[in-house]
């Protein structure tokens, strides 16, 4: 079964996929950060406590959660509710 996805790049080379009811999957800011509207509180909580001089600067939906990549390059996991997971190798 294929999935319908969208992909916006904006001019400042930010990308964005949609899925086919138009809901984001995938936001991929490149050295920016992501926008906090777009980040689950408790994922934001996370990182400015454990990683305080890092910014998220892509945030993908998955089926058990979230992935984000901060700005060091560090890949991390988190459940639906943002609950912490682990570190993606």
């Amino acid at each position: 079964m294929s999935k319908t996805f969208y992909e916006v790049v904006l001019q400042d080379g930010t990308e964005i996929e949609f899925d086919a009811d138009g809901e984001w999957d995938s936001v991929d800011c490149i050295r920016s950060a992501v926008p906090a509207a777009l980040i689950p509180g408790a994922i934001a909580e996370y990182v400015q406590i454990n990683f305080p001089s890092q910014v998220i600067v892509k945030i993908d939906r998955e089926t058990y959660g979230y992935e984000i990549e901060l700005s060091s390059g560090l890949e991390l996991r988190f459940d639906k509710n943002g609950k912490f997971l682990r570190v993606d190798d």
